[in-house]
């Protein structure tokens, strides 16, 4: 089962952003681990058996990329895959477990996509993968529902207190 852990940081980098590393020190427990893993914030970390699958962001203005790490005892990166593209941008709302292998992601709006977990099984894959699976629309189960509402009035109230947005022209 996948379990919310709090156990892992990112090392701060100095300077300014553009200057960064694509990679930052991970610590667990504020211990270096000696691993450096992609993206400068950690937005989710579960356990996964002996594994942790870290959820990182780039923390990038307008352009907001997701990196989804799956990590072994010795803090090695076993498998990977990202979410992102160019001049495009993913807010990451709500994540949650949805069963043994695998967490919903809640963007933007009504976007949802799901990552699973897939242990090796036989000849064919004999490694970890992550997979992402987006969503074409929302899935109906109770909790994402609840999540996009919760969404929805968390805008409508912040279009309260700062007026209706400008038309495009």
């Amino acid at each position: 089962m996948l379990t919310p852990i709090t156990r892992y940081t990112l090392a701060t980098h100095d300077g300014p952003y553009a200057d960064w590393p694509l990679e930052t020190p991970l610590l667990c427990d504020g211990v270096p681990t000696g691993c450096r893993v992609p993206g400068f914030v950690i937005e989710g970390q579960y356990r996964w058996g002996d594994h942790v699958l870290l959820i990182n962001s780039w923390d990038c203005p307008f352009e907001e990329s997701y990196d989804f790490l799956l990590l072994d005892t010795a803090h090695r990166v076993v498998a990977r895959t990202s979410l992102g593209a160019p001049y495009a941008t993913y807010l990451l709302h709500a994540h949650w477990p949805v069963d043994a292998n695998s967490v919903r992601l809640h963007f933007q709006e009504r976007f949802c996509c799901t990552i699973v977990i897939d242990a090796p099984s036989g000849w064919l894959r004999r490694r970890h993968r992550v997979r992402l699976v987006r969503h074409l629309t929302a899935p109906s189960d109770e909790r994402t529902q609840a999540s996009i509402r919760a969404l929805q009035a968390s805008l409508e109230a912040i279009a309260r207190v700062t007026g209706p947005a400008a038309p495009d022209r």
